[in-house]
């Protein structure tokens, strides 16, 4: 069997979707599998090697002038070339996409052409591309029971199977998370993370909440800030008297999740994914962009009261100092957020996507 994964740019799709493959290979290796990414994604293109891939242009819509409507059809035009050119070489008897504007034409494609089509949406509400093709599509899956709620018309082919995590994400003991950050395990550790591509506000909102904090030395911090702010944010927390292991980009993500106490993070659907997996009480700052999809994917954690929703433009450091100022007193706050996380099955999704792709019962 031949399987087309597509993916759109960002890790929130790119690692399920090749969370998605390592299982399929790890389950069934004679299946063939060619993963579709476009040609400018999140990730370093070291993270690819080794793998069976194609590259694509993604086009970007536009249409507030003429010369944006017009330079959408093209790159349009364009994506459709390379997305036939792709299908009609590869020959797929199942595609699967994992979202973002790169996916359309090739579940339209393969919708003319009577493949079978799946898709799969990672975030609580899905994003227009996806309620559009979800009309065509053989089969929805999902990430959160939530969403089967924004597919009233298509609930025969519905399947919650969960958000596929990275394959390394395991969890780690404590000893060893200290050991390789070279950390203290009497004090409180914080994670500041702002997704694959790092958040510049994410960095300032949280760097100003630890300025309020009258027990900084108490504090320890694993920062993860991005290329751009790295030796600016290692100056910043030598100032403040701060013990911070900072780094650009992290790839032993099961090290920091499993020594964090509470965690400084965006919204996305994997980075909620992963925080479930771990249960890790959080502050999350949704990305206000992009149709608000993270407002919406921390809301529904905030109501099950697991995490800490912030807005950024509610975002007050003196009064998210004096939740952490309460959180460091009271350790019982931190034991009932991490005890609301809900009871996804975070470990089976990738399985549970693999069984429904290749229409058997589950692994």
């Amino acid at each position: 069997m031949k399987i087309l994964v597509v993916t759109g740019h960002s890790a929130g799709h790119i690692f399920p979707a090749v969370s998605f493959i390592q299982t399929l290979k790890e389950k069934f290796p004679d299946t063939s599998c060619l993963l579709v990414v476009p040609k400018k994604n999140s990730l370093p293109m070291d993270y690819f090697t080794g793998r069976d891939i194609q590259y694509i242009t993604s086009a970007k819509l536009s249409f507030d002038t003429i010369g944006k409507t017009a330079e959408s059809i093209i790159g349009l035009m364009r994506q459709f070339i390379q997305s036939a050119n792709i299908l009609f070489c590869y020959k797929p008897d199942v595609i699967i996409g994992f979202g973002s504007i790169v996916c359309i034409w090739f579940l339209i494609l393969g919708w003319l052409c009577r493949i079978n089509t799946v898709l799969h949406e990672q975030n609580v509400v899905p994003g227009r591309a996806n309620r559009f093709l979800s009309y065509i599509v053989d089969t929805i899956c999902v990430s959160f029971p939530e969403t089967l709620d924004f597919f009233p018309k298509q609930k025969k082919n519905l399947l919650v199977t969960g958000n596929p995590i990275k394959r390394q994400i395991h969890h780690v003991s404590k000893q060893q998370a200290l050991k390789y950050f070279g950390l203290d395990e009497k004090k409180f550790t914080i994670l500041v993370m702002g997704g694959s591509q790092s958040s510049l506000a994410v960095n300032r909102m949280s760097l100003e909440t630890f300025a309020y904090l009258r027990q900084k030395d108490a504090l320890q911090v694993i920062h993860l800030c991005g290329s751009k702010e790295e030796a600016q944010i290692k100056d910043t927390y030598l100032k403040l008297g701060i013990s911070a292991s900072v780094f650009a980009f992290l790839k032993e993500m099961e090290f920091a999740y499993s020594i964090a106490d509470l965690v400084f993070c965006r919204a996305g659907a994997t980075t909620l994914t992963e925080l479930c997996y771990y249960r890790i009480p959080a502050i999350l700052f949704p990305y206000p962009f992009a149709g608000n999809h993270q407002y919406y994917n921390a809301e529904l954690l905030s109501k099950k009261g697991c995490c800490k929703l912030v807005e950024e433009r509610f975002f007050s450091a003196k009064q998210l100092a004096q939740f952490l100022e309460e959180v460091l007193t009271n350790k019982r706050i931190l034991f009932q957020m991490s005890n609301a996380y809900p009871q996804l099955n975070v470990e089976k999704a990738a399985e549970n996507l693999v069984a429904t792709v290749l229409r058997r019962e589950p692994l």
